[in-house]
This record gives structure tokens, C-alpha cells and sequence, in this order.
């Protein structure tokens, strides 16, 4: 029982600070939508009314599954050493613990830590099985089976997702490169298909060794700075990723959810927060250029040159994000035109206040609303 306390307490510890960083990182998107975070939470629970549909279209099923997946893994990586007790480790290692209770500990705080993403979907399996026992045995096992499998696929893949985020590698191919490639056909393929060539990715890609990349070549000057420190610190381009993956799928589903009326606006939506989220890139190699300027104030460049390229290579870095964007089809030309002026006008409102920088793209995005 001392045990149990003490490693809550050592994620509960974790996971306060981890907010408080969230928050100041993004206080101007707090101060913006003040119910963002909150909402964050309901994501999952939207999700899995989706993925418990036996009725629901492959398409939407692999879109949300992704999409689920991905706050799962990227929920219990950021909450890691919190679970796993990292910062306190030759403290946790020279305790009187053994083996197997050290297990159960670590399993108990990975369920309180992963309540929604794991729980959830076993919770709704067994109301769908317990709830509806004598449907269920009154036809027959196929369609049984066929009721059941989703929402019992998605159970076991949130599981094995936990595990690979808590003691394995970053499943890069599995869960990110994979499905943006197969998603223009995932139609094609049925429920059970997808869910066990998901599982057999995720698992051979562990398997397999890892592909090191090296850059053997890199600009000279500022740009060979910026690289260099994105090369780094790659979590911050990692999340960033996953942000906008995450919110291109919300919009997919949603979109392809709804009336065209609404899916238009709901399109000027999504593109007002994907302009944002892209240009919010320029933060942090300002901050970089920050970090170094009695390094830049020795090269012949001044100090607006420098901030000229600091801006370039922002822009530069986001379009590989914005091809996939357009890879995902979702918006419209009239959405890419809001979405690029809401990119212009986020990067002018950094240069100008970095900590009101909100405002001038959100009085752009209630000018083009007035205008169309």
C-alpha cells in the first residue's frame, strides 16, 4: 500500500507539472478557448461511439481507430516518466518491492493514467455483451461476432498501444506513416482486414531493427542553426505532427459527418486552427535565434535579415505539413484561402507581440466571416 502511494504521488506530481507546461506553452490558445482542453478529454469518448458502430464505414472506422491510437500512444508518452517512476528511478529500484508487485503497481497507475483510452472501450464491450446477452445468443454467431468485433479490436489495439508507448520505440511507421499512406484506400478493406494488418504492422515494425537516418550534409549560417536544433529537439516537431493529424482527422470524420452547409463552416473552422498551428512554428525558431544572438551578432547579418530568415525557415519547415494537408482532401479552395491568410496573418501577429499574437489573426478571420 506504501508502495501504491508512492508512485501516485510521483505521477500525480508528473502530471501536474505536465499541465502547468501545457498551459503556459499555449496560454494564448488557452486564453482563446478556454474550453480546448477540456474538450480534449471528450475526444475519446466521441471516438468510441463511432468505433462501437458495426455500421460504421471502413473509411470512418480506420480514420477514427487512427486517430484514437494516436492520443492514446501520444497521452501515455507524455505521462511516461510519471507511470514509470523516471525521475526517481535508483530511489524506486532500491526499494524492498518485488517483482510482481512492482508489476501490478505499474499496471494499476497505467489504467489510472489511461482510464479513457483503455477502459472506456473494455467498459463498452462489456456493456454491449452483458447488456445485450440474450440478442446476442438468440442470433447467430456471426452476427454476433460481427456487433462485437469492433469495439473489442479497439480494446486490444489501445493496449498494445499503451505498451509500445510505455517500454518500446516510437511506432513511426505503424501509426503515422502507414495509415496517411493507405488512407485513400482504406475503403477498400474490410473491419477485420484493417484492424489485423494494423496489428501485425505495429508488431513487425518493433521487431524489425531501426532506421537511422544521418544527414551528412547541412547549409551553412543560420539555416544549419535552426536544423540543427530541430534535428535536437524532436518532440516538439513530433507533437506538432501528431496535432495536426489528429485535428485533419476530426475534421475528415466530422465533415463527412454532417450536412454540406455546415461542413463548409465547419471547414473555415478547421482551416482558422490549422493556420494557426502551422504558423506557431515561427515561435519557436525565434526562440532559437533568441537563444544564440551574441552567436548571430558575429555573422554579417543584420539583425532584421535575421529575422527575415528565421520567418523563411518557419515557412519552409511547414511545407511538408501543408502537402499533408492537401493529401488528406478535406478542404475546399475557398478553406486554403482562409487558411493561408490566417498562416500570413498568425506569423505578422508573432513578429509584432509574440504574446498577443492571437489578435490580429483572429480580427482577419472575423473579417473574412463578414466579408463571405
Amino acid at each position: 500500500m506504501l508502495y501504491w502511494t508512492f508512485r501516485l504521488a510521483i505521477y500525480q506530481q508528473h502530471l501536474e507539472a505536465w499541465l502547468n507546461s501545457i498551459k503556459q506553452a499555449a496560454a494564448g490558445l488557452v486564453y482563446l478557448f478556454p474550453m480546448a482542453l477540456p474538450a480534449l478529454f471528450l475526444l475519446p469518448l466521441l471516438a468510441l461511439g463511432i468505433l462501437a458502430d458495426a455500421d460504421t464505414p471502413t473509411n470512418q472506422f480506420g480514420l477514427t481507430l487512427w486517430g484514437f491510437l494516436l492520443l492514446t500512444h501520444s497521452w501515455i508518452v507524455l505521462q511516461k516518466d510519471g507511470i514509470l517512476a523516471t525521475p526517481n528511478k535508483y530511489y524506486n529500484a532500491s526499494l524492498p518491492v518485488s517483482a510482481p508487485q512492482r508489476f501490478i503497481i505499474t499496471l494499476l497507475v497505467t489504467l489510472y493514467a489511461a482510464h479513457i483510452f483503455i477502459a472506456g472501450p473494455v467498459l463498452l464491450f462489456l456493456i454491449m455483451a452483458l447488456g445485450n446477452t440474450e440478442q446476442l445468443l438468440s442470433q447467430p454467431f456471426t452476427e454476433s461476432l460481427h456487433q462485437l468485433f469492433p469495439i473489442a479490436a479497439v480494446s486490444l489495439l489501445a493496449a498494445l498501444v499503451i505498451v509500445l508507448a510505455l517500454y518500446r520505440r516510437y511506432p513511426l511507421f505503424s501509426l503515422i506513416l502507414a495509415p496517411l499512406m493507405l488512407m485513400p484506400a482504406m475503403s477498400v478493406f474490410s473491419t477485420p482486414v484493417l484492424v489485423g494488418s494494423w496489428t501485425v504492422l505495429l508488431i513487425t515494425e518493433q521487431i524489425l531493427p531501426p532506421v537511422k537516418l544521418r544527414v551528412r550534409w547541412l547549409p551553412a549560417g543560420m539555416l544549419r542553426l535552426f536544423i540543427t536544433a530541430d534535428i535536437a529537439s524532436p518532440n516538439k516537431g513530433m507533437l506538432r505532427l501528431i496535432s495536426l493529424l489528429i485535428l485533419l482527422i476530426c475534421a475528415q470524420v466530422f465533415m463527412q459527418s454532417v450536412a454540406p452547409e455546415a461542413s463548409n463552416a465547419a471547414g473555415y473552422l478547421f482551416s482558422f486552427i490549422v493556420g494557426i498551428l502551422l504558423a506557431s512554428k515561427l515561435i519557436d525558431t525565434l526562440g532559437v535565434k533568441a537563444q544564440y544572438q551574441h552567436y548571430l551578432n558575429t555573422l554579417p547579418v543584420s539583425i532584421p535579415q535575421q529575422t527575415a530568415m528565421a520567418v523563411a525557415y518557419s515557412t519552409l519547415y511547414c511545407i511538408p505539413l501543408l502537402a499533408t494537408v492537401a493529401w488528406f482532401a478535406t478542404f475546399h479552395l475557398a478553406h486554403w484561402y482562409v487558411l493561408a491568410a490566417i498562416f500570413t496573418a498568425t506569423k505578422a501577429g508573432i513578429l509584432l507581440n509574440r504574446k498577443y499574437f492571437l489578435v490580429l489573426p483572429c480580427c482577419i478571420a472575423l473579417g473574412l466571416w463578414w466579408v463571405m
